[in-house]
């Protein structure tokens, strides 16, 4: 009798629909570089969204559902943790080498934060990949991922499991922010598509 094959899948099988295209230079410049904004905090900000990959419609779709309490929340998508954290990690040598004014995409995307803004971070993959973030200018940060791999189900099914869904997300930023309590929300954007 032969063992029972089991498959082992990202969750990153998600077919997401691209962006149109943005002219802003801001925008092109930090996709390059690893970040920018989908959606700009405002300047009372208590909660950022940032995403990478495939999870980044759970993260809109819970900024949509926090923003009746959290009006000036905001989304950053990231389009390479790797190129983001080396060009924070190059500033930092620069300065430790008398270059005061290095200064990196992290650090541009995040200075305007106000100090009690909460990070959220989100990805299909490990949760470690983006919790460096939180240290760019000192704000708390919590970081959602995938730790363990083996389960199949629906993309749905799988992002609840994982905690990773837009609802999980948006308990996550009531909990660590002060206002009104984020009213419940069931995203249903990865129920009908399944993982093969």
């Amino acid at each position: 009798m032969k063992p029972a094959v089991r498959q082992i899948l990202r969750l990153s099988t998600n077919s997401l629909e691209q962006p149109g295209k943005r002219i802003e230079n801001d925008y092109r410049q930090g996709a390059v570089d690893g970040a920018c904004w989908l959606r700009k905090p405002g300047p009372n900000s208590n909660a950022v969204i940032a995403c990478q990959g495939a999870i980044a419609p759970e993260a809109i779709c819970a900024t949509g559902f926090a923003g009746e309490a959290r009006r000036d929340a905001g989304v950053l998508a990231v389009t390479s943790a790797d190129r983001l954290n080396t060009g924070w990690t190059a500033a930092q040598r620069a300065r430790s080498q008398g270059i005061a004014d290095a200064h990196s995409c992290a650090e541009r995307l995040l200075a305007g934060l106000p100090p009690s803004c909460k990070l959220v971070t989100v990805t299909d993959g490990h949760p470690a990949t983006l919790s460096w973030s939180g240290s760019v200018s000192s704000h708390q940060v919590v970081s959602l991922g995938v730790g363990l791999f083996g389960q199949t189900g629906t993309i749905g099914d799988l992002y609840r499991h994982k905690g990773v869904d837009a609802e999980s997300i948006v308990k996550r930023v009531d909990k660590l922010t002060s206002g009104k309590p984020i009213g419940r929300r069931h995203s249903t954007a990865g129920d009908s598509r399944a993982v093969a």
